[in-house]
C-alpha cells in the first residue's frame, strides 16, 4: 500500500468519524 493511499484512507475515515460525531451532537442538541 502506498503512502498516499494510506493517507487518503485515514483522511476519509477521520472525515466520516467527524461527520458522525457532528451528526450525533446536533441530534442530541435538538432533544429537550
Amino acid at each position: 500500500m502506498t503512502i498516499s493511499a494510506n493517507f487518503e484512507s485515514i483522511f476519509l475515515f477521520s472525515w466520516k468519524d467527524a461527520m458522525r460525531r457532528l451528526y450525533h451532537a446536533l441530534l442530541f442538541s435538538l432533544l429537550p
